[in-house]
Parts: structure tokens; C-alpha cells; sequence
């Protein structure tokens, strides 16, 4: 088992391994400290070894818009490196980083230009909207129109206002900026007699099975395209779809069993907008930030394709206080940075030791 989870992160040099922060101070037999990161930054020399000058590696995970990013820092009194991987394929859980991963890392790159546009005009009923809130994971984050630039899985509701002083919500999750493995569209028409035609619209992947919900309540069917007849109140449909490779996704819509046109559509169809699909996925991209001496530097505000990241080693080295395994990994990283104080981009190249913990 520890050596398919060493070829399993042979290319990730910042794994997850909890939320709480966690120093790792053990010295290897010898002398020699084995935690470092020792190069140069913009023709000045640095040299950071942890149990000197106060020097401390430890590493942890944060959510970045819904998405885990892997992080490790070493630091001392003056310079501390923060090195971190964005996660991948989050669609899909059953897909290892061993299986996706590319030979080498790729750096991430902050977009200027939107990758979504959350729009009450781009509704099919937008004659019908008054207006609408737009929230993320419960947070407002603005009224009708909102440009999404981030790359995240986004809990998004939509609080609707329509023409007649109603109004109606409805949630559904965003993939903006990453790979999907698998989607589809959630569609309906209604028709006068009461009878709702609903169909999921395939896009990507091949369906397993599909569960049905109508106000929470699970229906018999199992169809991709299925009709029901409703009354004239507001219900909520949703449709729960497991691909053959894996991948669960669940979509909803609110129609308005009274035929006066106040609906929600299935607004996730805003993963398939051109500017999403184009965009280079931040699957696995690696970010590395430098502060040295107040001054911050970041890798994510240039193009950085053409600089390598190169793995040279990784080794078991014991189990940490919390019972967990680490391992440390050997780096040498060349690429430029952006001084976020002045704007000028420097050089950085360094080799360095982290120590991972793998759960």
C-alpha cells in the first residue's frame, strides 16, 4: 500500500492532508536538517532550512470557490515559500491524480476576462424577471448580471423576482474552470393540459441510470426523457444522473404549474458558454507565492508555460505525531514571479525539500 501511494504522488509535490496546520521539526539521524529551499530571487540569494533561524515546514488544505488546493510552506523569519496544487477532476472522485496527472506540473494563470456571466437576460422567460439576486454557497454576490473570473464549484442560488411581484428560487452547482468528465442539461416543456415534459440533454459521458424528484418526493421513473402531469402551483424538478464512468450529477428546475411563465431553467447549462470550455482547466495547476521582506511575490499573474517544475525524488520518511505518514520530496523549480508592490516580474530558481503527509 505505501508504494502504490508514493507512485501515486511521484508528481504532486503539495498534498492534502488536513484543514488544522500541522509543523513538522523531526531531524533525520545526523546533523543535517531535511526540510530546504535554497536558490536565488532576482539575483539575490536565499536559503531557508528548517530547525535554523526559527526556519518551520508545515502544510495543510483550504477550499479555493469549492475546490481543494494542496499546500505546503516553509518559512523563517525573513522569507517563507508557499507552494500549493490546485485539485482536479472534481467531478469525479474515482479518477487518482496517478491516473490524470501529466509528467510534469503546469503552472495556474489568473484570467482577466469573465469565464461565466450569470445573466437574467440570457433566461428564456427574461420578459418575465423583475430581476434577480444571485448568491454563492449562501453569500450575495450581486443583482442580475455577475461575471464569474474564478476558476471553482459554485453553489449558486438564484432568488427571482417576476413581473407580477412573485418570486421563486432555485440552486443548482457551477463547474467553472475545471475539466468535466461527464454533464448534461436538464430540459422541459409544459404544456396546457397540465403535462410536463422533462428530458436531461446529454452533452458529455454515457448515463447509467437517472433518479427523479418532484418536490422531493422520488418518482417511479427511471427514463431519461419522462412525463408527469401537475397542478397549478410551483413545483421543483430534479434529476439525478450517474454516468457508466462515474460521475453523479444532479440539476434542477422550477416550473410554474399555472402556465403564467414564472420558471427557473436548469442554469448550469452556463458551463457549456464558449468561454468556459476554451479556458484552460486549472486541473492540477500549481501556484507558488514568495514573501521576502514584506514584498510579495506570486507565479499566477504571468505566463509561465515555458518554466519547469521537475520532480527529482520522493521518499518515505516516518509516521508525524498525528499518526500519519511523510514523505519528503526533492523539487528544483525555475519560473518567474510578479512583485505585487512594484508589478516587475523576477526570476526564481531553487531547489527544495518538503515534507508531505499522505492520509
Amino acid at each position: 500500500m505505501k508504494h502504490t501511494k508514493i507512485s501515486l504522488f511521484l508528481c504532486v509535490f503539495i498534498i492534502a492532508f488536513a484543514c488544522k496546520k500541522k509543523k513538522i521539526e523531526e531531524l533525520p539521524p545526523g546533523n543535517e536538517p531535511i526540510f530546504k529551499a535554497q536558490g536565488i530571487l532576482d539575483g539575490e540569494e536565499f536559503s531557508i532550512i528548517a530547525g535554523e533561524n526559527n526556519a518551520f515546514m508545515y502544510s495543510f488544505t483550504e477550499k479555493i470557490n469549492g475546490v481543494n488546493k494542496f499546500t505546503g510552506k516553509l518559512s523563517d523569519n525573513s522569507t517563507e515559500i508557499e507552494i500549493g496544487i490546485f485539485d482536479g477532476n472534481i467531478d469525479s472522485p474515482s479518477i487518482s491524480f496517478e491516473q490524470l496527472l501529466a509528467d510534469s506540473l503546469r503552472w495556474d494563470i489568473v484570467s482577466g476576462a469573465p469565464l461565466v456571466t450569470l445573466s437574467k437576460d440570457d433566461f428564456p422567460n427574461a420578459f418575465k424577471i423583475n430581476s434577480i439576486q444571485w448568491f454563492s454557497d449562501n453569500t450575495f454576490i450581486g443583482m442580475n448580471t455577475v461575471p464569474i473570473f474564478e476558476p471553482g464549484k459554485y453553489s449558486i442560488l438564484a432568488l427571482v423576482t417576476f413581473d407580477d411581484g412573485k418570486t421563486a428560487s432555485l440552486r443548482n452547482d457551477l463547474i467553472v474552470g475545471y475539466t468535466t468528465n461527464a454533464n448534461f442539461i436538464l430540459r422541459f416543456n409544459l404544456f396546457p393540459d397540465g403535462d410536463l415534459n422533462t428530458w436531461i440533454n446529454v452533452s458529455k459521458g454515457t448515463v447509467s441510470s437517472v433518479k427523479w424528484t418532484i418536490d422531493g418526493e422520488e418518482l417511479e421513473e427511471t427514463d431519461e426523457n419522462i412525463i408527469n402531469n401537475i397542478d397549478e402551483e410551483e413545483h421543483e424538478i430534479s434529476a439525478t444522473v450517474i454516468f457508466t464512468n462515474g460521475v453523479v450529477r444532479t440539476k434542477s428546475i422550477h416550473v410554474d404549474g399555472s402556465l403564467t411563465g414564472n420558471n427557473i431553467p436548469d442554469f448550469s447549462d452556463l458551463e457549456l458558454t464558449p468561454s468556459n470550455v476554451s479556458a484552460p482547466p486549472r486541473d492540477y495547476k500549481t501556484k507558488l507565492v514568495v514573501r521576502k521582506n514584506g514584498i510579495e511575490y506570486r507565479s499566477d499573474f504571468i505566463g509561465n508555460n515555458s518554466n519547469s517544475i521537475k520532480i527529482k525524488e520522493i521518499k518515505y520518511y516516518g509516521v508525524n505525531g498525528n499518526g500519519k505518514n511523510v514523505y519528503k520530496l526533492s523539487a528544483a523549480i525555475l519560473t518567474n514571479l510578479k512583485n505585487m508592490s512594484t508589478s516587475s516580474v523576477e526570476s526564481i530558481n531553487f531547489e527544495t525539500i518538503f515534507g508531505i503527509e499522505i492520509p
